[in-house]
């Protein structure tokens, strides 16, 4: 957790709860009353569901049959997050046509809340699924 940012934890009821020394300090230093105003940049992310998706990218790139090529896991993993709908879309002009050039999106933590992720990686999982043949232990092993 970084310093000058407020993490909170959410306790019982509406209670949140300084989740970092920094933000123990900073709400310490508030008077009684005061209104701390703030715009919610959305849950912090699981690290363990990021291992998860890692795993699951590896699984799949080394169960790729030889016909695939040579394609490393850094490509195959964009070329998931592609077909899995999660890029940005460029429009580029080539020799007078216009393209659509799809680049993958950004998985750091900063760019993502966990929500976001989750549901990514509901999709990764869905699309690894039903497109690449893999076996039955594969599905089941990351659910």
């Amino acid at each position: 957790m970084s310093e000058g940012r407020i993490n909170l934890s959410k306790g019982r009821g509406q209670i949140l709860i300084p989740a970092d020394d920094y933000t123990v300090e900073y709400v310490e230093a508030m008077k009684y009353g005061d209104v701390l105003m703030s715009k919610p940049t959305g849950y912090q992310r699981n690290s363990q569901r990021f291992r998860k998706f890692w795993k699951m990218i590896d699984t799949a790139w080394k169960s790729l049959p030889e016909a695939y090529g040579n394609k490393s896991r850094d490509a195959f993993r964009k070329e998931v997050l592609v077909n899995s709908g999660y890029y940005h879309p460029y429009l580029l002009e080539v020799r007078g046509q216009e393209l659509i050039y799809k680049e993958a999106i950004s998985l750091q933590f900063d760019k993502m809340d966990e929500l976001e992720f989750k549901l990514l990686y509901v999709k990764v999982h869905q699309y690894l699924w039903t497109s690449q043949n893999l076996p039955d232990t594969f599905f089941n092993q990351f659910l």
